[in-house]
């Protein structure tokens, strides 16, 4: 790790780090409330998502997001867009 990577954030990174931060923190909430009724509906609208696709271990909401975005082709905003639309 050199110098540079020690250096804070400007500004409109530090802006975008939390907006993320947040937004994934709420999808990750989502998904813990809420995540029988968001898999039945994801599985109706996509039908090509598996079983293994849709697995949903407490804890590890992160792993479930990051299959759900490749298998969707869509970024965090746009899955958290797809799930709020359900």
């Amino acid at each position: 790790m050199g110098m540079t990577d020690l250096l804070p954030l400007s500004c409109k990174d530090y802006i975008f780090f939390t907006q993320n931060f947040i937004q994934m923190t709420a999808l990750e909430d989502q998904i813990r409330g809420n995540w029988k009724q968001i898999r039945g509906k994801l599985k109706e609208k996509y039908g090509e998502l598996s079983d293994d696709d849709l697995k949903y271990t407490e804890g590890k909401e992160d792993q479930l997001i990051g299959r759900l975005q490749s298998r969707l082709g869509q970024n965090k905003h746009e899955l958290k867009r797809t799930i709020d639309s359900l």
